[in-house]
């Protein structure tokens, strides 16, 4: 069979499809060669079928589990060449309802010519006895469709690899046009980049240019224009102003501003794109931003159900003797506000001030009270924390309103919530599309308490919902700024609030603690420091889980003492195993889903173990709060998280939390991401670096300029609902 990755061929008539991923064609295909011997072959086949004849270019690579398998890089189908490999493809989905015992009686009429009777002398099918003229028609239907698409894709081959497109994309292309890709290849190829996923701008932009596409075509300037847009969305803004896209644009695509302003206008005309006040945004984002802004008025104005006074002082003391704790008066002040005050308010502090204890008084009182109370967050790991923390049940926003892939949201503007008091916990993460569609399903009269840390990151998504509400000056705000006499014992809240405030934190470690630094000046000594506390010396001294109690956040991926340095260090100590095909993990892999998937209900930045991996039936079953059951191509979706960035550690609290520092890292050396990573640890926090690196982010503060409207359209729209004047 040939030696471990030597380039060669193979050849063989296919048995069974073990697993096929339909977006991107790659496959796990059980095969026979000429003498009989079977083996399995993986890579970017597309959807092939029982008893096709496959030419293979690859090498062969040898599994620790799985022995030999090979690894394809090129293909080519040849037609079956013997009675058993035509009998199951014709037996196989090409056509429905044909079943094994059709194909037989076909292929012993028609012999090895089956297919060219079918291709030729279609009238000729008749006359196996069985096949009407109907069942006739759906077999040369079928046949002749395979052939079809079998001569498009080969055309597109012909025209496209040559520009370096393979053959996944090419597929995409294909499924996306059916048999007009050509024309609308050749006519816009910036066509590819609106539709299909995975054609980014500076691919399609190169394979344009291959094509000899004019630098200033009008298709390539809009194509520009849509990019500078969408990637200022990706880094959280809602707009761009006119000059700046503009400028963007022009300096990216090679070409005068004029063009572009031209063409941009242009764009604004025709409603391709939405311009108020010298603000250019995505239409989604447009309406999303006035859509929360016009809801929030409404029910700012809204009646709503009024808890008396008395009843709420009583139900605070109750609460406090249930809870066995004190509140303190600025506590029971703020769940009066809450409660009694306006349908609408804001609840903000740091860690230690009593943002939890509020939000379980305040829900436990108002169901107490008789209303129907529901809680939520944006992520699965936030909403646990909240329900663990009530003993409530809480849920994240897409389970709340009912998010189905295929259809959306099922709650929304004309089937609203019936919950007449709805909790928000860690707004500061929720992205203005996300917080439309929550306002949409929110029916009138309903309550609403939306909680956050102001100075945490914002949400990775476009706006910054928690900011805009609370200096709109608008809605009622709660703030709670003084630390618990309990939660001051604790250097970790402590510290973190004099890091936020621009203070140097005490560097001394004590021995009976939970804040440490260790002076680690030293790269490659910190990423030795960090693989030692992690595997063995932090779970034998705190009696700690090391993956599922041990957190490891880092500034960015890159870098010695990066995510991804650290990922594959800690995997090597943690979980040696390799992985087990046709998976990149291994069980016990700790992972987070980096993607929103709606079908499986997990979400980007979820975290769970590897329990186990099928291979043979190509599953693997993660544990999060619940088992999750992976194939293949959903499993691309997943990557290692012994370590993982701040960004990604937002809405989540571990046990102990270990973070490197080091001044590779200093284009994030910022003040709110050293805060929102020393807060995620409840028990321990360990930075290990550099103190210069510190010094950097504590003396950095960032409050991200993001691009948003929210503000000022609630500000006017809340002040025309005083006016009575229509707001939509």
């Amino acid at each position: 069979m040939g030696k471990d990755n030597k380039k060669t061929r193979a050849q063989g008539n296919v048995l069974r499809v073990v697993f096929h991923n339909p977006d991107n064609g790659y496959s796990v295909i059980r095969m026979k060669d000429s003498s009989g011997r079977e083996f399995t072959a993986v890579g970017l086949m597309e959807h092939r079928r029982p008893g096709e004849k496959l030419q293979l270019q690859g090498k062969w690579k040898r599994q620790s589990r799985w022995g030999l398998q090979f690894e394809v890089d090129k293909y080519r189908v040849e037609p079956p060449d013997s009675k058993e490999s035509l009998m199951k493809y014709l037996a196989s989905d090409l056509v429905e309802g044909i079943g094994p015992e059709m194909a037989r009686r076909l292929v012993e009429h028609f012999g090895d010519e089956v297919l060219e009777i079918i291709r030729n002398q279609p009238s000729r099918i008749s006359e196996v006895s069985g096949i009407g003229k109907k069942r006739s028609r759906m077999i040369v239907k079928a046949v002749m469709g395979e052939d079809r698409e079998k001569k498009i894709l080969r055309e597109l081959s012909v025209r496209l690899m040559g520009f370096g497109v393979g053959e996944s994309r090419i597929r995409k292309i294909y499924k996306q046009y059916g048999g007009s890709a050509l024309d609308i290849l050749n006519r816009n190829p910036y066509q590819i980049y609106e539709d299909i996923d995975g054609f980014g701008f500076v691919l399609t932009d190169r394979l344009a240019a291959k094509m000899n596409i004019a630098q200033d075509s009008k298709s390539r300037i809009e194509a520009g224009i849509k990019y500078r847009l969408s990637q200022s969305v990706d880094d959280g803004h809602c707009y761009l102003p006119r000059g700046e896209l503009v400028e963007n644009a022009a300096n990216l695509l090679g070409v005068s501003s004029e063009k572009v302003d031209y063409t941009l206008s242009d764009m604004v005309k025709t409603s391709r794109l939405i311009e108020s006040d010298g603000r250019i945004y995505q239409f989604d984002i447009f309406y999303a931003e006035q859509r929360v802004a016009v809801k929030l008025a409404a029910l700012m104005k809204s009646k709503f159900p009024v808890i008396q006074s008395k009843q709420v002082e009583e139900e605070i003391e109750k609460f406090s003797r249930t809870r066995k704790i004190e509140l303190t008066t600025l506590q029971k002040e703020s769940i009066r506000k809450i409660l009694s005050s306006k349908p609408v308010a804001v609840l903000t502090g740091g860690p230690g001030t009593g943002k939890t204890t509020a939000i379980d008084a305040v829900a436990h009182i108002a169901s107490k009270s008789g209303l129907s109370v529901k809680l939520c967050a944006p992520t699965g790991r936030a909403a646990k924390r909240l329900a663990e923390s009530t003993g409530m049940s809480a849920y994240t926003i897409h389970r709340l309103l009912g998010y189905k892939p295929q259809t959306g949201f099922e709650k929304g503007e004309s089937r609203k919530l019936s919950a007449q008091f709805i909790v928000l916990d860690e707004a500061s993460m929720v992205d203005i599309k996300v917080f439309s569609a929550l306002m949409s399903a929110i029916k009138p009269g309903c309550r609403l308490l939306i909680v956050g840390d102001v100075d945490q990151l914002p949400s990775v998504g476009p706006g910054q919902i928690l900011r805009d509400i609370i200096e709109s000056g608008r809605i009622p705000t709660i703030r709670l700024n003084v630390i618990h006499r309990q939660a001051a014992k604790s250097r970790i809240i402590m510290e973190s609030h004099n890091i936020l405030h621009g203070k140097i934190p005490d560097l001394n470690n004590y021995e009976s603690g939970d804040f440490f630094f260790i002076s680690q000046q030293d790269r490659e000594m910190g990423f030795k420091t960090i693989i030692d506390l992690v595997s063995s010396r932090l779970p034998e001294h705190y009696q700690l889980d090391a993956r599922r109690d041990i957190q490891v956040i880092v500034p960015m991926y890159k870098g010695i003492c990066g995510a991804n340095a650290l990922n594959d260090g800690l995997k090597e100590r943690l979980n040696p195993d390799g992985p087990r095909e046709p998976f990149n993990f291994s069980p016990g892999d700790k992972v987070m889903q980096i993607r929103n998937n709606y079908e499986l209900d997990v979400f980007n930045g979820d975290i769970g173990i590897v329990n186990s991996i099928d291979s043979e039936k190509s599953t693997m079953k993660v544990l999060f709060d619940r088992p999750i059951q992976y194939n293949p191509a959903e499993s691309k979706d997943l990557t290692l998280a012994y370590a993982i960035t701040i960004h990604k550690s937002q809405g989540s609290e571990m046990p102990c939390v270990v973070i490197p520092l080091y001044t590779e890292h200093f284009i994030l050396l910022k003040r709110n991401l050293l805060y929102t990573a020393i807060t995620r640890a409840k028990k321990v926090c360990v930075i290990v670096g550099q103190e210069k690196a510190l010094y950097l982010a504590i003396n950095k503060y960032s409050e991200e300029n993001r691009y948003s409207g929210l503000q000022d359209k609630l500000s006017q729209a809340i002040d025309n609902s005083k006016n009575r004047t229509k707001l939509f």
